[in-house]
């Protein structure tokens, strides 16, 4: 596969690229670019089968790059990248065909599962252009491809395939149990309407033909193929169907649905939601209830477990009211409690590193009992005690935290007093007397720990280590890390990696 990156901080490029040759030697990256322009010439020169991009670049960001490119001819795979958790973005995304948004920084794992599955549908392509070509691969490619079938797919798949191509057509996108789906697949090939239905990454697609009027076929579908998938399940499925004027206008259809599946959260169990008729359900403003988010981070504060989590329970009933109000208003309200259950744990030291993961984990949720439990599951582990804080007071907690987030800047203990409105010399005694060592020996434990991380998970080289943990001098840097672990750090990564 031929991959192409674009992506204005070079560090981020460079390290995206070490990371993709590691993770996957086999592909080949055609080239690079550091703003959007350049990165459009890259896309049409070379044509590569998958493009990592950045949202915000100069000159032009990421979706208008995308937009230019598939504009003239070149509509490769895509996965965004971008600093902030816009809701608005990832939308935008999906209309163009991209197959993940990742929320900066990137782990190893992320960037992997992603790329594997954008390399589904370049497989799914370059099998539709070798001519091994099934209804159900000539379905998914109009469903995957922002470039509409031609005239010569849309005669083969009426001529040769059957499959009417230019009267109305059925969408379904359906996301169940992975075992019903060989029921669904059994239940449909007995139907009188027409059914193929092809996987969709986390969901999977059933195109409809000749099925009448759509409320007849609306009428099928939930009164006997969803109920009867849904008696085999534990939770319902969640289902959503619109009506497309033929083959060509599937993949805006499916782009649709994907935009608005998260009306799944407030739609009754076990119902078909309909587009666009979904739009018009009445919808109240949401309240976000400020007290309660404040007497959760005073029990985190104080490590009050049971406050804690009976005040994440309550957060759902509390923010909703049994009122119906617009999803997205419902996944910024629990993302904001989240990141701010996230925010007092920094200050009291605990880790930092799960701001992407639940910001991907929100995004994707389709029903209100995972987001409740995503939730749940952040706060019990916010509760849990943490090495060398345990039993630390609140203010050597918030010291911990603070070093913990800037040590890399070298933050020293007069600023750190002084955002905590204490004196250098108090705070410096407390942290001495409760974690059993000075400030500077702490600090230098953080940076050869962090050290450690990057020479084991990374090929940087030695002075971008000791920049990236806060020392100017890598001399001075490996003379800190030997007299930490005994050797020096090209040593360790030698013996250890």
């Amino acid at each position: 596969m031929k991959i192409a990156i674009v992506e204005d901080e070079i560090r981020i490029r460079e390290g995206l690229r070490r990371l993709l040759e590691r993770l996957f030697p086999q592909d080949e990256i055609v080239g690079e670019a550091g703003d959007g322009k350049s990165g459009l010439r890259l896309l049409l020169e070379n044509g590569p089968d998958l493009v990592l991009a950045d949202i915000r670049m100069p000159e032009m960001d990421g979706m208008q790059m995308l937009r230019a490119a598939r504009d003239q001819g070149c509509a490769p795979a895509a996965i965004l990248l971008s600093a902030y958790s816009d809701f608005d973005y990832a939308r935008e995304a999906m209309k163009l065909g991209v197959s993940e948004y990742l929320v900066k920084p990137v782990t190893a794992d992320e960037l992997a599962a992603a790329v594997n599955g954008a390399r589904e549908l370049v497989e799914h392509r370059h099998l539709s252009q070798m001519g091994q070509r099934t209804l159900a691969e000539m379905l998914l490619d109009a469903l995957l491809s922002p470039v509409p079938p031609g005239e010569d797919a849309l005669a083969y798949v009426e001529k040769r395939l059957g499959f009417p191509t230019r009267e109305p057509l059925g969408l379904l996108l359906l996301q169940a149990e992975e075992g019903v789906r060989e029921e669904w697949r059994r239940l449909t090939a007995a139907s009188p309407i027409r059914c193929e239905t092809v996987p969709c990454g986390e969901y999977f697609a059933a195109v409809f033909a000749g099925f009448g009027s759509v409320e007849h076929l609306a009428f099928v579908l939930e009164n006997e193929l969803l109920s009867a998938i849904n008696r085999l399940s534990a939770q319902p499925a969640l289902a959503m169907l619109t009506t497309v004027p033929g083959l060509a206008g599937l993949h805006e259809a499916l782009s649709a649905l994907q935009t608005h599946f998260e009306f799944s959260l407030i739609a009754p169990p076990g119902r078909l939601m309909r587009y666009p008729e979904i739009l018009d359900w009445p919808l109240t403003l949401l309240t976000y209830p400020v007290e309660l988010e404040t007497q959760c981070r005073a029990a985190l504060g104080r490590q009050d477990r049971e406050a804690l989590l009976a005040g994440v329970r309550q957060f759902g009933s509390r923010l909703l009211g049994g009122q119906m109000h617009h999803p997205r208003e419902i996944k910024e309200a629990y993302m904001r409690f989240a990141l701010s259950l996230l925010s007092t744990g920094r200050e009291l030291g605990q880790p930092a590193d799960q701001s992407n993961r639940l910001i991907t984990g929100f995004m994707a949720a389709h029903r209100l009992s995972d987001m409740d439990a995503y939730l749940l599951r952040l706060a019990e582990g916010l509760c849990s005690e943490d090495g060398e804080t345990v039993g630390a007071s609140m203010l050597v907690r918030r010291a911990a935290g603070l070093m913990k987030e800037y040590y890399a800047q070298g933050i020293t203990l007069e600023e750190i007093a002084q955002r905590l409105s204490v004196t250098p010399e108090h705070l410096g005694t407390k942290i001495h007397r409760e974690l059993g060592c000075t400030f500077g020996t702490l600090m230098k434990r953080l940076r050869v720990e962090y050290a450690k991380k990057l020479l084991l998970t990374t090929d940087m080289r030695l002075y971008e280590i000791a920049m990236a943990v806060g020392y100017t001098d890598p001399k001075y840097f490996s003379s800190v890390f030997k007299k930490s672990t005994g050797m020096l750090p090209m040593d360790f990564r030698a013996m250890n990696r």
